[in-house]
C-alpha cells in the first residue's frame, strides 16, 4: 500500500477499532509519505475516469466484456501461481497486469506509463519473501490493485494490520460480507479489469490472485462464459510450511504485533481447506475445456510438457512464438532454487495434519510427478560472452553521448539540470542490459558509477559554459549547487535505477 491514495489510508485508518500502535508509527508516516506522491500522479486520470467508471459499473453485479476471454490462474498462496503466470505470460497472445498498475489502481494510461519507470529505483528486482523476480512492468496480481482501490481485499489484514485479518479475511472467499461491501469488492474488481483490457487489444486477460481461487463463481459472473481456468496444486503440508515462512518473512509490513505462530499457522490452515473447497464446490459444472488442473510437482518436472497438457485441455494453440519465449524464460530462472530447496533436509519429517492429508488425496499428491523432461534450448538465447563483454564499452559510450547531450541542453537552458541524472542512470542502464542481453550484479554496479561519473563530469563545464562562472566563481557556485538536497536525490534515483536495469536476468520482464 506504498501508493494507495490517501483516502484510502483513512479508511484503513479509521474504519476499525484497531490502531496502528506506536512502534510501528515510523512505518505508517513512510507509507502514508509515499502515498501523497502516489495520490497526486493518480488524481488527474482519477477525476477524468471517476463518472466514467461509476455510471458504467453502477450495477450491483457489473460485468466486463472482453472478447478475446480470460484465462485465470489459481492456486492458494504459495502453491505455485506465479511462476506458472510468469510461463504463461510469455505467450505474446495474453496480457497480464505488472505491478506497476497493481499498485497505483486509481492512475490509467499516463500514470502506469510514468510508474513503469519512476518506481525502477524503488521496487526491488526479487521478491522480499523468496526472491523470485520483481519490478514495475513484471506480472503482478490484480487482487492488490483491488486492495489499494478500496481494501476489498484480505491483503491488509494479512499482511498489514493482524489485528484486523478477520475482518478482512471476508474478502479471501467473499463469504460473510454485507451485500454493500460484496457491491464494493465487484466494482473495483470490475473497474480495474475494465482498465487493463483497454491496453489488451485482442489479447487474452491472463489474470493471477490466489484469492480467486475461492472465487469462481463470482469471476465466471462477472467475465462470462468465454473464462477459462488453470488450477495448480503443491503438497498441502509445503504449501502450508511456505505459507508460514512468508508471513514471517514479510512482517516488516505489519502495523501491529501479529499473534504466536502457531496461531497464524492454523488459520492458513483453515483457510487453505476452505480455499479448496470452496474451488471444487464453484468448478464442478466447468466444461472440460474451461478448467484445467495441474500439480505443481508436474510443472517442475516437465515444464514444456504441462504447458502443452493446459493448452490442449483449454483448446488454445500453442504458437512456435511462445514456446520458445517459455523457454528462453525456463532458461534464465534455471539456477533458481526455493527456500526449501536451499535448506538442508530434516532428519525427522515434522508431524503430519490429517486434514492437509486429506486435501493431499483429493488432488492426488500421492502419485509420483511426472518424468523429469529438461526444457529444450531456447532458439537464441538471447545473449553471448561477446555480448556480455561489449556492454562493458557501450555503457562508457552511452554515458560520453549523455553528458553530451545533457550538456548542450544544459547551455541552451541555462540551467545545470541536475533532475537528468535520474534519466541518464535509466538510459546508461538500460543501453547495458539490452546489449548484454542478461545483467549481473557486477555490470549493476559498474553502470551505477557512470551515472555518477556523468553528473561529476558535466557539473563543471556546465558551470563555466551554461552559467559563465569562472575564477573563484566556479568553485562557490559548484559548491553552493550540491549544498542542495536535490541533486543528491536524483543522483541516487539516477544510479539505483542503473543498477536495477543493469542488474537483471532479463532484459523485458514476460508479459510485455
Amino acid at each position: 500500500m506504498a501508493l494507495a491514495s490517501l483516502d484510502v489510508w483513512v479508511r484503513l485508518l479509521f474504519s476499525r477499532r484497531a490502531p496502528v500502535q506506536v512502534a510501528y508509527l515510523p512505518r505508517l508516516a513512510v507509507n502514508l509519505f509515499t502515498s501523497y506522491f502516489g495520490t497526486i500522479v493518480a488524481l488527474p486520470e482519477r477525476l477524468l475516469l471517476g463518472p466514467l467508471l461509476f455510471f458504467k459499473f453502477r450495477s450491483k453485479a457489473p460485468r466486463v466484456e472482453h472478447a478475446p476471454g480470460t484465462l485465470v490462474v489459481l492456486g492458494y498462496f504459495r502453491s505455485g501461481t506465479t511462476h506458472l503466470q510468469y510461463l504463461l505470460s510469455c505467450d505474446p497472445r495474453f496480457k497480464t497486469p505488472i505491478w506497476a498498475q497493481s499498485i497505483l489502481p486509481h492512475g490509467w494510461g499516463l500514470c502506469w506509463t510514468l510508474a513503469r519507470f519512476a518506481l525502477t529505483p524503488f521496487i526491488s528486482n526479487s521478491r522480499p519473501q523468496d526472491d523470485v523476480a520483481l519490478g514495475p512492468a513484471w506480472p503482478a496480481e490484480d487482487d492488490f490493485g483491488v486492495s489499494n482501490m478500496c481494501l476489498a481485499s484480505a491483503m491488509p489484514g494479512r499482511f498489514m494490520m493482524p489485528r484486523q485479518e478477520g475482518h478482512y479475511a471476508r474478502f479471501h472467499t467473499l463469504e460473510g460480507l454485507t451485500e454493500r461491501e460484496l457491491v464494493r469488492w465487484r466494482r473495483a474488481q470490475a473497474s480495474l479489469l475494465w482498465k487493463i483490457t483497454r491496453f489488451a487489444g485482442g489479447r487474452v486477460l491472463l489474470l493471477k490472485s490466489p484469492s480467486h481461487t475461492a472465487r469462481v463463481a463470482e469471476l465466471r459472473a462477472m467475465l462470462g462464459e468465454n473464462v477459462k481456468f488453470v488450477h495448480i496444486t503443491r503438497e498441502p503440508h509445503d504449501v502450508v510450511k511456505s505459507n508460514v515462512s512468508m508471513y514471517e518473512r514479510l512482517s516488516i509490513y505489519h502495523m501491529q504485533d501479529a499473534p504466536p505462530l502457531e496461531e497464524s499457522r492454523e488459520g492458513i490452515i483453515r483457510e487453505y481447506l476452505r480455499t479448496e473447497e470452496k474451488f471444487l464446490e464453484e468448478s464442478a459444472d466447468l466444461p472440460a475445456d474451461r478448467l484445467c488442473r495441474i500439480r505443481y510437482q508436474d510443472l517442475i518436472a516437465d515444464p514444456e510438457g504441462t504447458v502443452r497438457a493446459i493448452y490442449d485441455r483449454l483448446g488454445m494453440e500453442l504458437t512456435d512464438e511462445a514456446l520458445d519465449a517459455m523457454r528462453m524464460y525456463l532458461h534464465r530462472v534455471r539456477a533458481y532454487r526455493t527456500a526449501s530447496q536451499k535448506q538442508p533436509k530434516a532428519s525427522t519429517p515434522g508431524p503430519r495434519d490429517a486434514r492437509l492429508e486429506a486435501l493431499a488425496a483429493t488432488f492426488d499428491h500421492a502419485r509420483p510427478a511426472v518424468a523429469k523432461v529438461l526444457p529444450q534450448e531456447p532458439r537464441d538465447i538471447g545473449t553471448s560472452e561477446r555480448r556480455r563483454r561489449a556492454a562493458w564499452l557501450v555503457a562508457p559510450a552511452v554515458t560520453a553521448a549523455v553528458m553530451t547531450a545533457w550538456f548542450l541542453i544544459a547551455v541552451q537552458t541555462r540551467n545545470r539540470l541536475d533532475s537528468l541524472s535520474w534519466i541518464a542512470g535509466a538510459i546508461i542502464g538500460w543501453s547495458a542490459i539490452r546489449t548484454a542481453g542478461i545483467g549481473t550484479p557486477r555490470l549493476g554496479i559498474f553502470c551505477a558509477a557512470l551515472t555518477l561519473a556523468a553528473l561529476v563530469g558535466v557539473s563543471g563545464p556546465i558551470t563555466v559554459h551554461a552559467l559563465h562562472w569562472t575564477g573563484p566563481d566556479f568553485w562557490r557556485s559548484l559548491r553552493d549547487g550540491f549544498d542542495d538536497l536535490t541533486p543528491w536525490m536524483y543522483l541516487t534515483f539516477g544510479m539505483f535505477t542503473a543498477y536495477r536495469f543493469a542488474s537483471r536476468k532479463q532484459v523485458r520482464p514476460p508479459g510485455l
